[in-house]
């Protein structure tokens, strides 16, 4: 018998800065022609944005000197398809990019889920930037390479770990975003304050008002902070195989509510359900403190977030959906469940 072994023990370093300021449009043009991560780039964004701010920062690029062209696909969850990448990449291709060329994400989570997916697989991988510009983006998506669309019987199913070349966080992206979206935010900033640093909870129960009022200081203080917790818990597990599951809490039961309402309840505001929960599992089984628990609600509900599964959706139907869920092995669903406030661990159910 003949072995042949193919060696390919590597070093890769996919390490990147997240820049966070006010009035980068300016700054990032700059960035873009100091080091160059293509030759020309491919802006994806949605049909929302490319209105707000997809054409003005196309034409900004081409007025500085940098190749680039805009894609847009429409708004919403049910286009984060697998036939979306097609059309994009399509697309792409009628335009001539190739293996030199970068894909900048322009836009809230689901763009840079789709953008991301899209770089990680065109042309078996292009650079991507990501320049979220909601509040949950710039805290949760744009962070950390998940990538990837979903399918019919659930969420984010089809993806890889695709690290971002950078992340540029401008907050005055924020001036316009609806009170709706501070909340569907504030869903995952909480959540870090929950699993990871309780003074952090802390200060977001003494400060939720002035996040409505988008207070400059307090955004990019709550913005820096959710990005450092994050970033620490990337950095000792970038795959997801250990500690990094703990960025789950509240979302296996989240992305069954999401999945049983087509997509019409947002993230966030399936994830603090999904926190609510998971909660009342945690304290029905001796896990957690009722007085945490209650803490977590009541700050959720101060930030305007449902607390309640819906009364159309019964929990043999949440259970179903759970069972398609990336995170069941041996056929029991990992949870996320948090102690104490600042702490959390998995448990099997």
């Amino acid at each position: 018998m003949e072995i042949i072994k193919v060696n390919l023990v590597k070093s890769i370093d996919d390490s990147y800065e997240i820049m966070i300021g006010q009035d980068w449009g300016s700054k990032i043009i700059a960035y873009l022609k100091e080091k160059s991560y293509g030759q020309k780039y491919a802006i994806i964004t949605d049909s929302i944005v490319q209105q707000q701010l997809g054409m003005k920062f196309k034409n900004a690029l081409r007025s500085a000197g940098i190749k680039c062209d805009l894609f847009a696909f429409r708004a919403g969850e049910t286009n984060k398809t697998l036939a979306q990448i097609r059309k994009l990449a399509t697309k792409m291709l009628h335009k001539s990019y190739n293996r030199s060329d970068c894909v900048i994400a322009l836009g809230g989570g689901i763009v840079g889920d789709i953008a991301g997916f899209l770089a990680a697989i065109f042309m078996r991988g292009i650079p991507v930037i990501q320049i979220p510009t909601s509040l949950l983006a710039m805290v949760d998506s744009s962070i950390g390479g998940k990538t990837g669309v979903d399918l019919d019987i659930g969420k984010n199913l089809i993806g890889v770990f695709y690290q971002p070349k950078k992340v540029y966080i401008d907050i005055n992206f924020l001036n316009t975003l609806p009170q709706k979206q501070i909340s569907n935010a504030l869903a995952e900033i909480i959540k870090y304050g929950c699993i990871y640093d309780k003074d952090f909870f802390t200060y977001l129960e003494k400060n939720i008002d002035q996040i409505f009022q988008k207070d400059p200081k307090v955004l990019s203080f709550i913005i820096q902070k959710s990005c450092e917790i994050k970033g620490k818990i990337i950095e000792m597990d970038e795959k997801e195989s250990n500690i990094r599951m703990i960025l789950n809490y509240g979302h296996t039961i989240g992305h069954a509510v999401e999945n049983l309402s087509r997509y019409k309840i947002l993230h966030g505001y399936a994830v603090a359900i999904g926190m609510v929960k998971i909660n009342e599992i945690a304290v029905s089984g001796g896990l957690m403190g009722k007085n945490d628990a209650d803490r977590i609600k009541n700050l959720l509900n101060l930030a305007k977030l449902p607390t309640a599964i819906p009364g159309k959706f019964t929990w043999p139907q949440i259970e179903k959906v759970m069972m398609k869920d990336k995170k069941v092995k041996n056929g029991k669903i990992n949870f996320i469940i948090c102690p104490e406030i600042g702490k959390a661990k998995t448990i099997e159910i």
